[in-house]
C-alpha cells in the first residue's frame, strides 16, 4: 500500500505474476503457459484483457485511448495504463500509459 502514493486504495500487500522466466530453458513463458502455470500454483497474475490485435495502421492515440479506463484492481481508481505483450514472443512488450491518469497524477 506504501509503492507510489497507493493511487489504487490497497489495504494490504498483495501480490501478481506478470512475467516468468524458466531458468531451465532460458526463455520467458509465453503467455499461455504462464496463465496456465500460475493457474496450477494458485498464483494471482496480473490483470489481463482480451487479445488486442494491432498492426501497422494501428495509431498511437488508439493504443492510448485504450488504455485510459478504470483498474481492474480498484474500480473507482483510474488505471495507470495497460502493458502490451506479444503472445508469441514474449520478449516483446510496451506499456501505453493513460494520459487522463499522467494528468491527475503528475
Amino acid at each position: 500500500p506504501g509503492i507510489q502514493k497507493n493511487p489504487y486504495g490497497l489495504s494490504e500487500i498483495d501480490y501478481y505474476v506478470f512475467d516468468i522466466y524458466d531458468i531451465f530453458n532460458q526463455r520467458y513463458l509465453k503467455s499461455d503457459e504462464r496463465l496456465a502455470l500460475c493457474s496450477i500454483l494458485g498464483i494471482k497474475h496480473a490483470p489481463t484483457f482480451a487479445p488486442y490485435q494491432t498492426d501497422s495502421r494501428t495509431t498511437v492515440q488508439e493504443l492510448l485511448k485504450f488504455a485510459e479506463g478504470q483498474s481492474i484492481l480498484n474500480n473507482k481508481a483510474q488505471r495507470e495504463g495497460i502493458v502490451f505483450k506479444n503472445i508469441l514472443n514474449p520478449q516483446v512488450s510496451f506499456k501505453a500509459i493513460s494520459n487522463a491518469w499522467l494528468l491527475k497524477n503528475d
